[in-house]
């Protein structure tokens, strides 16, 4: 008895799994946001009917996007990423998250 539900326990599993994963790609493929935040965007949410949040879509927050794209040029430059990261460190540019 015991391994039957295990078997059942793993298949429910592997169904959730697939729910999730098809869940994703639909949000995806309809350009959503699909989790989490991303330095340079900031997450907007699409209001439905009633003001109900629909989907999260990304915006480009400039002050950020400014500076990922100044990282790339001094990477492209030859300026290690060490290097880079102790620049904007000295220059109080707050990371990703905010923490700092």
């Amino acid at each position: 008895m015991l391994s039957l539900t295990n078997f059942a326990s793993e298949m429910e599993r592997e169904k959730a799994r697939q729910r999730t994963y098809d869940a994703m790609l639909r949000k995806a493929k309809a350009l959503h946001v699909t989790g989490g935040k991303v330095y340079g965007y900031d997450n907007v949410d699409v209001l439905g009917p009633g003001g109900v949040r629909q989907s999260v879509t990304r915006r480009t927050n400039e002050e950020q996007a400014a500076v990922l794209r100044r990282i790339f040029e001094l990477y492209a430059s030859g300026v290690g990423m060490l290097t880079i990261a102790h620049r904007l460190n000295d220059e109080g540019v707050k990371p990703p998250r905010g923490r700092g």
